[in-house]
């Protein structure tokens, strides 16, 4: 019986969703970067075969799958962060100025990433990797 919860549908448009996350990741990176340059056209290939290249990938593609959340989480957190600071008075300059210039939020935030990105990993290598060493 199909209900209002029935999250099964989820599971056939995942790869839609890991492709787009990675398309938009990968372009913005590439357009803030100019690696290649400023023309748009080079970027967007790209990223789009970047993106093509994690959806046939099952490994990196189930690793994007359990990561996503996970910054969605993160990045709310953050949001929540910063409109609490500024619902009690602080103003707008002092919270950018806090990004900015302090370099233990930037630390904080590139541990966290790759604290996600540990996780991820060992669950979907971990099995694996176990297995080789015999203790399955």
């Amino acid at each position: 019986m199909a209900t209002v919860l029935d999250i099964g549908i989820l599971a056939a448009i995942k790869p839609v969703f890991t492709f787009l996350f990675v398309l938009f990741i990968m372009y913005a990176i590439l357009e803030k970067s100019k690696l290649f340059g400023d023309n748009t056209g080079t970027n967007l290939v790209i990223s789009l075969v970047v993106a093509f290249l994690f959806i046939l990938t099952p490994g990196v593609s189930e690793l994007i799958n359990i990561a996503t959340p996970w910054f969605f989480v993160l990045f709310f957190l953050i949001l929540f962060i910063v409109l609490a600071f500024m619902m009690v008075g602080v103003k707008e300059e002092s919270v950018t100025r806090a990004f900015h210039d302090n370099w233990l939020i930037w630390v904080i935030l590139i541990i966290t990433i790759v604290g996600i990105f540990g996780f991820a990993a060992s669950k979907v290598f971990g099995p694996s990797i176990q297995g080789l060493y015999g203790n399955e």
